[in-house]
């Protein structure tokens, strides 16, 4: 503030050098009104009703000290310089046009003032005159509460910012509050009707009925910075934040208790909607279960929502994250969203280094060209990526997916078994995204596992999952109909080497199945309708040598298995774990990606369930590889010491290099007979 009156005292003595103005710098003359203001500098001491519209020339300097201007009047500006305090110089009543020559308006100009919830102020239409004023620039929030219960309509190229939105309960810290009004709300939600309750709107006309814009095709001008949103009224928790047409940026930002943050109208192109730095809460029950915290629906390009929090719900409350809809590029990274979200009808988006953590944290993607890369996704009970056509017209989605992890939490809710979903209509490219099992106390820890894919109802996609152990690794999958077809990468080569396993009790996981004597066993399987196999081995017990059973107790330690014998960095197979006890034998199948641990809760390992067993699953027979296989495209190569028992399972093609008795080098499946070569 003394920046800009030194500023001011300089253009004055200007004047008096220049000859243009004779008065003394203490002798200004006090402001009258009339209907045009010659220019010159003036000085309001005392308060002055404005009966009849003004019009200033320009080189007009108001200062104001102590005085203000009251009534019904228009006052239009003409690079009209504004010298006040922060204290209010005007009345709402009064209505403003022009250009001001201002660096910034204030609220508290029009006598907003921050108040308690016990005592509050309603800064409603104090907001809104220092957006007209200002017409184009910074609207400047004062640190403290400021309570609302009028909408607040922001024009094409305003700029609300305040100071930090920090916790309101961090009362030596807190920043700049719009606050909704605490308290009799029969007068206060209808009063959001025309917005169709939200709370600020930005270059929107027929909010409540056909919202569209103002300012068509508006530069990226317009911006809400710094400010707190809260809301502490269970009766007003269906008011929203902001609803915005055209290009908008939104930073450092918060909502407390709304149905949802930040809309953008969607019948409308917009460019270059940024949302950053901010966060969204929720505590109170409600049922918005369609409400996306976030909806940036609406064609345009060059969309950016990036370090943002949208944290979970509290008691039932249920709503879901992030909506992107029609853009045309996207950059969405480093977010934490603990809530569901949707890409839909979108091209070049990237989704990166988010972290997903929660029950319903699932993201789809629909008819959409996303590359999903360096993400956290916590499993829930439903897989954590869907990958939908949502229509019947064969619009393909194309996804990459690209180092991501997909947490299993030991001993948190159950989870799903799978951790990608498709309905059959999606091009997809996997590198190096897999599942990872650990506790809160061992994040760190990196045992990865190979996915598990399932259809549009819940349904395992054997031919993707029976070679997840090398697709999670490198693969593909490409296809318009329904089913999925997996395109092998050619020389995909997997070691074969010997392998051994050791099993004992481990406190890091707790035995949730009925007390009992264990014995585990293991089988790893390269192909399973080949039956390419590595024979049963029973798992000895490593903490009573000798022995082979495990006696557990429920509530107690659960079972640590480590596989040993293979190379440095484990085995590229599926595993079949068989574990036999209580009269009881159950399997599961382990797509292992190159670790050697794993752990049994009873349950599950790794959020893979076990499953009733019967011979034909415990009993396999097939032929032992000898070094590695090679999948080239839909056939095999592999070498061993026996031919195989029969053809079923194999392709024509297929080769199995002799390396035991005989003098043929080879057999080769040809019309579905083996030819010794």
């Amino acid at each position: 503030m003394i920046s800009r009156i030194s500023n001011i005292f300089i253009n004055v003595l200007a004047f008096i050098i220049l000859g243009t103005y004779t008065l003394s710098a203490n002798n200004w003359p006090e402001f009258t009104p009339k209907a045009t203001i010659s220019a010159g500098v003036y000085v309001v001491m005392q308060d002055h009703t404005v009966t009849t519209d003004m019009t200033m020339q320009e080189g007009v300097t108001l200062i104001f000290d102590g005085g203000k201007l009251t009534g019904n009047a228009k006052i239009t500006g003409n690079y009209t310089q504004i010298v006040a305090s922060k204290t209010q110089i005007f009345d709402t009543s009064l209505s403003f046009d022009g250009i001001w020559n201002i660096d910034r308006a204030y609220p508290e100009w029009f006598g907003a003032k921050a108040s308690t919830s016990t005592n509050p102020f309603d800064c409603s239409a104090a907001i809104n005159k220092a957006i007209e004023l200002k017409q184009v620039g910074e609207v400047y929030i004062s640190r403290g509460n400021y309570y609302i219960k009028y909408p607040i309509n922001m024009k094409y190229g305003i700029i609300l910012c305040g100071e930090k939105a920090v916790m309101i309960s961090e009362e030596e810290n807190a920043g700049s509050t719009i606050c909704l009004w605490p308290y009799d709300n029969e007068n206060c939600l209808p009063h959001f009707s025309s917005t169709k309750d939200f709370i600020i709107t930005v270059n929107v006309k027929n909010a409540s009925s056909n919202p569209t814009w103002v300012k068509t095709y508006p530069a990226p001008l317009t911006a809400i910075r710094n400010l707190y949103f809260y809301n502490n009224d269970v009766e007003n928790a269906i008011l929203k934040g902001v609803l915005f047409a055209g290009g908008m940026e939104i930073t450092h930002c918060r909502w407390w208790n709304f149905a949802q943050a930040v809309k953008s109208v969607s019948s409308v192109y917009a460019d270059n909607k940024i949302i950053t730095d901010c966060q969204f809460d929720n505590n109170i029950n409600g049922a918005f279960d369609d409400s996306y915290a976030f909806d940036l629906s609406g064609l345009g390009d060059n969309l950016t929502f990036k370090r943002n929090h949208i944290t979970k719900a509290g008691g039932s409350y249920k709503f879901k994250g992030l909506k992107v809809d029609k853009t045309n590029g996207a950059e969405i990274c480093d977010n934490i969203i603990n809530a569901s979200s949707l890409i839909k009808d979108s091209k070049a988006v990237s989704f990166v280094s988010n972290h997903l953590e929660g029950d319903a944290t699932q993201l789809t993607i629909q008819r959409s060209v996303v590359h999903v890369s360096n993400n956290f996704f916590e499993k829930g009970t439903e897989p954590s990526l869907k990958i939908t056509e949502g229509a019947s017209n064969y619009d393909l989605s194309v996804v990459s997916l690209v180092d991501n992890s997909f947490l299993c939490y030991e001993n948190e809710d159950q989870t799903s078994e799978y951790d990608l979903q498709i309905d059959g209509k999606v091009s997809l490219e996997i590198t190096n995204s897999y599942r990872y099992w650990i506790t809160r106390s061992m994040v760190s820890k990196v045992y990865p596992i190979g996915l598990y894919m399932c259809d549009e109802n819940g349904n395992g996609i054997d031919a993707f999952n029976k070679y997840s152990y090398f697709l999670s690794t490198k693969g593909s999958l490409k296809t318009a109909s329904t089913g999925a077809n997996v395109c092998i990468q050619c020389n995909s080569a997997l070691n074969t080497g010997n392998v051994s396993w050791t099993a004992q009790t481990n406190s890091q996981v707790t035995w949730e199945e009925e007390n009992g004597k264990y014995t585990y066993s293991a089988i790893l399987i390269w192909d399973k309708d080949r039956k390419i196999i590595h024979p049963k081995t029973t798992i000895p017990n490593g903490k009573e040598p000798g022995t082979n059973s495990i006696d557990l107790t429920k509530g107690n330690s659960g079972v640590l298995l480590w596989m040993n014998g293979a190379n440095a960095i484990g085995h590229q197979a599926m595993v079949r774990l068989i574990r036999t006890g209580n009269n009881t034998t159950k399997y599961v199948d382990l797509p292992f990606t190159g670790t050697h641990f794993i752990y049994d809760n009873g349950l599950s390992v790794c959020g893979f369930p076990w499953k009733n067993a019967d011979n034909s699953i415990t009993e396999i027979t097939g032929i032992m590889p000898i070094g590695a296989i090679e999948f080239v495209g839909n056939n095999v190569v592999c070498r061993s010491k026996t031919k195989p028992a029969s053809t079923s399972g194999w392709k024509n093609g297929d080769i199995v290099y002799n390396l035991g008795s005989g003098t043929n080098a080879m057999w080769m499946l040809s019309d579905n007979v083996w030819i010794d070569k």
